[in-house]
């Protein structure tokens, strides 16, 4: 069974365009998700690849089960005249976030204005174009926080950012936490 073809933007928990933040888990089902925690947990391997790839599965079959309850739950939505070009501003951010902040930059990548691509995140997610690259690239900053070793200033530069004070104040500014608070928090 092969994983890499695997895109997290698939789910819609991990969709820019998608606007889900919970699922309701009717009870009948919760046996279900416990018996894969279970399954994850209880799993002993000898060797590490068959081990992870073990773990994947399972994950992989929580989140198409939770794509099931999503879409059980929500009548399936129209796609806008956007979504297409939604789409593609994500796939394009996705490469190039960490040295792209510039939402004229994005525009110019699909041959649209900056005016246009707000007009077009804002119909999708009710966000401009600005804050759906600055929450990409915190989403990113988080992660380096929690898993990485390198210091904050090192994963600011990483992400862009050689001004290290301006990349912490922008950090508190969203998230409310500094990056060391985050850290000592999460990590």
């Amino acid at each position: 069974m092969r994983f890499s073809d695997e895109k997290l933007s698939g789910y819609a928990f991990f969709s820019q365009g998608r606007k889900v933040d919970t699922a309701q888990i009717p009870l009948s089902e919760i046996e279900n998700f416990v018996h894969h925690f279970r399954q994850m947990s209880d799993a002993h391997f000898a060797d590490e690849k068959t081990r992870r790839h073990f773990l994947i599965s399972h994950i992989t079959q929580i989140y198409i089960e939770i794509e099931e309850l999503i879409s059980d739950e929500k009548p399936s939505e129209k796609p806008s005249a956007y979504t297409a070009k939604f789409n593609r501003f994500v796939e394009i951010l996705e490469q190039n976030f960490r040295s792209e902040k510039s939402p004229e930059k994005y525009a110019g990548f699909l041959n649209v204005s900056a005016k246009h691509l707000n007009r077009i995140n804002r119909e999708t997610v009710s966000k401009s174009t600005s804050e759906i690259i600055l929450d990409r690239v915190l989403l990113e900053a988080k992660r380096k926080l929690i898993y990485s070793e390198g210091s904050h200033a090192e994963i600011a530069s990483a992400l862009g950012y050689d001004d290290y004070a301006y990349f912490s104040k922008l950090f508190k500014k969203k998230t409310g936490m500094t990056p060391s608070e985050f850290q000592k928090r999460f990590r």
